[in-house]
């Protein structure tokens, strides 16, 4: 896809204005974050070392599934994009019961309300 002349495949610009006033908000609320790559993947991938070589080959802090195609059409239409997500679990052998899904909800939910609230 090309946007301004130049040419995106496989990673795209996310707005830093819009990051940075996240990290700033996510800060005082006491919340962590960490700010870098995410990868699109079209399974979770569920094993260790599974995660270890994509880290490896990406450098990605996490995945995610839907990210890159929400982030090509705000590029498309020329809309800044931000990806906010909240992590349950670690890519590791698959155990559910060492995940947090209600509190990665909450944290998001949380921030997000803020962040519009800000906004």
């Amino acid at each position: 896809m090309k946007r301004s002349g130049k040419a995106y495949f496989n990673e795209f610009p996310l707005s830093m204005q819009a990051a940075g006033k996240a990290a700033s908000l996510a800060a005082a609320l006491g919340l962590s974050t960490i700010r870098g790559k995410f990868l699109t993947v079209s399974t979770c991938s569920g094993t260790s070392a599974r995660g270890d070589e994509l880290f490896s080959r990406f450098g990605g802090i996490c995945e995610n599934m839907e990210g890159a195609a929400v982030a090509q059409v705000a590029l498309r239409y020329g809309v800044d994009c931000l990806e906010i997500r909240g992590v349950s679990n670690m890519v590791e052998n698959r155990d559910m019961s060492s995940w947090n899904i209600p509190g990665a909800v909450e944290a998001v939910q949380r921030f997000l309300l803020k962040y519009i609230e800000e906004f």
